[in-house]
């Protein structure tokens, strides 16, 4: 497969062996991190990183961003990988891509959250057979979505 024809959602979770079961346990475990996302968001901008590249956007309003991303991880979580999600998904790689966000960091904030997300769920799970299953359906989710958006970045730079 070219890399240019890398760009179905159906590759990726092909790809990743995303199934039903995989979206199924996601969900569970947004269930578990999904009250506690509100605190993880906020420990999120408060990071070095995240508050050095915040200066260079102007009118950055981390409240209003906390509310912003609370929605988009609800509707991933939410398993329909759609043509609203995608479009969604893109909209935002874009607009991290006009701010100049470089794609260093856009990579290395997923794993924040892959570990924040990681934490939350070591915590509130007792099954250590049922935690790795459950974790590994909720990185291939969140691959998934990290992918897509790579994809939309990596287009803005080549168009």
């Amino acid at each position: 497969m070219k890399v240019s024809e890398w760009r179905e959602i159906s590759d990726f979770i092909e790809f990743a062996g995303l199934s039903a079961e995989d979206i199924r346990l996601s969900q569970k475990a947004w269930g578990v991190v999904r009250p506690h996302m509100r605190a993880i968001l906020e420990e999120f901008y408060a990071t070095r990183i995240v508050n050095n590249a915040s200066l260079s956007i102007p009118a950055f309003d981390s409240s209003a961003l906390i509310t912003k991303q609370l929605d988009y991880w609800d509707d991933l979580f939410a398993g329909s990988l759609d043509t609203v999600y995608i479009a969604q998904t893109r909209r935002i790689a874009i607009r991290h891509r006009e701010f100049q966000v470089p794609m260093a960091y856009y990579i290395l904030s997923y794993l924040w959250f892959l570990n924040a997300f990681e934490r939350v769920l070591e915590t509130r799970m007792t099954d250590p057979d049922h935690l790795r299953h459950t974790l590994a359906s909720v990185r291939k989710l969140v691959f998934i979505d990290l992918n897509l958006a790579g994809s939309a970045y990596q287009a803005t730079l080549v168009d």
